[in-house]
């Protein structure tokens, strides 16, 4: 989904395209070995921040703020 940022910045579906960031790095975070799971809890975490700092009230925007309080409690 990072591609599709690079490659079409002002794509009408860009709210779209970062929330489906926020759950790729979710999942990948999720299901991640041990030795790497912290550091991709927080690289879920930045991207939950960096979808709140742009989409303030945006559709996903709960769904954002849900996600990033599960990540917080799993993160040591």
């Amino acid at each position: 989904f990072g591609n599709v940022l690079k490659e079409y910045p002002s794509t009408a579906r860009k709210e779209e395209v970062v929330y489906n960031l926020v759950l790729s790095h979710q999942e990948l975070a999720l299901n991640s070995i041990d030795r790497k799971k912290q550091e991709r809890l927080l690289a879920a975490i930045e991207a939950c921040d960096s979808y709140t700092a742009e989409y303030p009230s945006g559709v996903y925007a709960d769904k954002v703020a849900g996600i990033k309080s599960e990540l917080k409690k799993i993160v040591k």
